[in-house]
């Protein structure tokens, strides 16, 4: 058994293990050491996290405005940004997060400062 932290996935708002029980381990690009095991998503995963972002859809989110939706989405970011060093997350993770946050913080605000 590995003595690697394992980071599950986030699926329908439930951390859940990859259907497969395959896990691949993440290299700190810095070091070249494994920090982590990541799950090996597959086809099932996938099935799950695209039924399961379908119902979030169809859920409040729908209804809500963008604007709504930005400052939701702001305060992700936030949350991640203040949790990151906690989380033992490094950057080869992080900084993907980070641009798509990013991105999406920037939509909502241009959203949120044309009304």
């Amino acid at each position: 058994m590995s003595a690697l932290p394992r980071h599950r996935m986030l699926i329908g708002g439930q951390w859940v293990e990859p259907a497969g029980g395959q896990w691949l381990q993440s290299e700190n690009p810095f070091t070249g050491k494994a920090w982590a095991e990541i799950p090996r998503g597959g086809a099932e995963d996938v099935d799950r996290a695209v039924q399961a972002a379908w119902q979030a859809f169809r859920g409040p989110w729908r209804s809500m405005t963008a604007s709504a939706r930005g400052a939701i989405l702001h305060r992700f970011g936030d949350l991640v940004a203040e949790n990151a060093e906690l989380k033992g997350l490094l950057t080869q993770v992080t900084s993907a997060i980070e641009a798509h946050l990013a991105y999406a913080k920037k939509i909502g605000e241009k959203v949120h400062a044309s009304k």
